[in-house]
């Protein structure tokens, strides 16, 4: 018994470890802001839960799809962490939650994820096109 107890305590210590690891939770206004890509992509971020994108890479921000540049507006929200599990796979980045409501060229609406995290000290969001690859599409603050 004592070992499952010592063992229970230690692996409480590692997820609180992989935890702090993360770094502190990314509040609005360290969201809110204008990003920029590649190919003169721009994501402007509004404090007040909107926002506009123009010439984003349609396949990375909505999924697998035609390689076009998507223009839009809608809302966002910064999402709670996904949980431990992604912590244990080394995930440290925290979801924005994209709600494009209007877009150039398109029907109806779409909800997405965008990711932010620290890197190398510097701030970044980043749409994920093949985790397994590492290949995302990055924005920076300008």
């Amino acid at each position: 018994m004592k070992i499952f107890t010592a063992f229970t305590g230690l692996l409480a210590s590692a997820l609180v470890c992989l935890s702090a690891c993360a770094g502190p939770s990314p509040s609005n206004a360290d969201i809110a802001g204008v990003w920029r890509g590649a190919g003169g992509a721009e994501l402007d971020v509004l404090p007040d839960g909107t926002f506009a994108m123009k010439n984003m890479p349609e396949d990375y921000v909505v999924g697998d799809g035609p390689h076009r540049l998507l223009n839009g507006r809608g809302r966002w929200r910064l999402l709670q962490p996904t949980g431990q599990s992604s912590l244990l796979h080394g995930a440290h980045w925290w979801n924005v939650e994209l709600s494009i409501s209007a877009s150039e060229g398109h029907d109806g609406s779409a909800l997405t994820v965008v990711h932010y995290t620290v890197e190398n000290n510097r701030k970044l969001l980043f749409f994920w096109h093949d985790e397994d690859s590492g290949d995302r599409f990055e924005l920076y603050p300008r």
